[in-house]
């Protein structure tokens, strides 16, 4: 009689079973490289933003006459806990001062390269915050505030107009936010993955007679 060919029946459950395997494998490692990289594509855009925003309050720092920036009364102040600790931060007024409109807004945050200046709504830590886009299509957005304090650096002395300060901008991502029916508060939630900081650290006044 001829034997036959062909594979057990316990040769090819374990096959199965290694199909599996490799498989489960292959759907895990694909998960952790897309959540990897929109995080990664997350930090850039808020890197991005952040950089934007030093640059923007840098030049109000350099023109006070215009911004009224470093007028303690003219600033929303809080305490924001950063790696663990509690500073004293600054945040754009609501409609105290005078401030570029088409930059802080106080009613409506249209685009991204704007902040919205958010007293009221649902807010975590029951606090104020300053609401930048990162990703207006899918609600993402970033927390803004920054610190300023008379530079230690050695040329500070070259500083026209007003001692220079050491200005450090911090960018806390990402929340969640839903504007209200009205656009003048809104929800400002952190369900998504754990936040992270970033910031950013210059010199900032009037240098060597140039703004």
């Amino acid at each position: 009689m001829r034997k036959s060919q062909g594979f057990t029946l316990v040769e090819v459950m374990v096959g199965m079973v290694l199909t599996a395997i490799l498989v489960l494998g292959l759907s895990s490692a694909w998960v952790l490289t897309s959540t990897e990289f929109l995080r990664l594509t997350l930090r850039q855009k808020a890197i991005m933003a952040l950089n934007g925003e030093t640059e923007r309050l840098a030049y109000y720092y350099a023109h006070d006459s215009t911004t009224q920036i470093k007028s303690s009364s003219c600033l929303l102040s809080e305490s924001i806990t950063v790696d663990g600790a509690a500073i004293s931060a600054n945040l754009y007024p609501k409609a105290a001062c005078t401030l570029d409109g088409n930059h802080i807004l106080n009613t409506n945050l249209v685009d991204v390269g704007q902040v919205f200046v958010l007293e009221t709504g649902t807010l975590p830590s029951n606090r104020k915050y300053n609401v930048v886009w990162l990703d207006k299509e899918k609600g993402l957005a970033a927390s803004l505030f920054w610190t300023v304090a008379d530079s230690t650096a050695t040329n500070a002395a070259n500083c026209l107009t007003y001692t220079c300060q050491d200005l450090t901008v911090y960018l806390q991502y990402p929340y969640r936010f839903t504007p209200s029916a009205t656009e003048a508060d809104g929800t400002l939630v952190n369900d998504l993955p754990p936040v992270e900081t970033v910031s950013v650290k210059t010199i900032v006044g009037n240098r060597g007679g140039l703004p």
